[in-house]
């Protein structure tokens, strides 16, 4: 999946997911969580619970970003979504430090 690496997606990614979903797009989080518990529910015994977040997230709450944002209906802005999660707390490797102001001169 572009953006992320499924792998680093882990259980408790989810919770940071349901925040960022009720504090930017007002998700009502009980009802959205008991359509996740019933969808875990129909996937194989051994599917872990990060994968069928993620299936869930593109098949059910992608579409609904997308409306909400106008967006094209194929658009990954749950994927986005993901990855901007996982990486938001990450150190940006391979970044040097900005050594010109915004005017492009040399500091004093």
């Amino acid at each position: 999946m572009p953006g992320f690496n499924l792998q680093d997606f882990q259980d408790g990614h989810i919770a940071e997911v349901w925040d960022e979903l009720k504090t930017r797009f007002g998700f009502d989080l009980k009802s959205w969580k008991k359509d996740f518990r019933a969808f875990l529910g129909t996937q194989p015994r051994n599917t872990p619970e990060a994968d069928a977040f993620i299936v869930f997230g593109n098949r059910r709450i992608n579409p609904v970003l997308n409306e909400i944002l106008r967006r094209n209906e194929l658009f990954p802005t749950f994927n986005k979504l993901v990855a901007y999660i996982l990486n938001r707390n990450k150190p940006q490797q391979g970044v040097l430090p900005q050594t010109r102001s915004r005017a492009g001169k040399k500091p004093r």
